[in-house]
């Protein structure tokens, strides 16, 4: 798993879109030259919030429930799609980029949370 910050939400869910994007041309042109299997699937989760950053090693590292969040709406991608928080789905640069794209509302128990957690699926066409 990756972790990545973004000072922007939109921006976070457009550069998630794009990789989405490149991932699909990648396995269309994979498949096209003989390729066996699903190609790559890389599943995306985005949420936005406070965390605690840390300088271990030589680099940056993420903590807190805003990161674990994160990595818990990324265990609901199916590779294809985005999932967002309401947080970063409700934001009015986001909800632009969500108007051109399918997506719908769903919810799961994760876990470390005690309540189900309402978040939105983007569907992003495989190429």
């Amino acid at each position: 798993a990756v972790t990545a910050a973004f000072g922007d939400p939109a921006e976070a869910v457009q550069s998630a879109i794009e990789i989405q994007r490149r991932i699909g041309e990648f396995n269309a042109k994979y498949r096209v030259q003989g390729g066996i299997g699903e190609g790559i699937v890389v599943k995306l989760g985005i949420h936005r919030g406070a965390c605690i950053v840390v300088n271990l090693n030589e680099r940056l590292d993420y903590f807190g429930s805003t990161v674990n969040l994160a990595a818990r709406l990324q265990g609901q991608s199916r590779g294809a799609d985005l999932v967002l928080s309401t947080d970063v789905a409700a934001d009015p640069h986001v909800a632009q980029l969500l108007d051109a794209l399918p997506h719908r509302e769903e919810s799961a128990v994760l876990r470390g949370f005690a309540r189900e957690v309402p978040f939105r699926r983007v569907m992003l066409e495989a190429s």
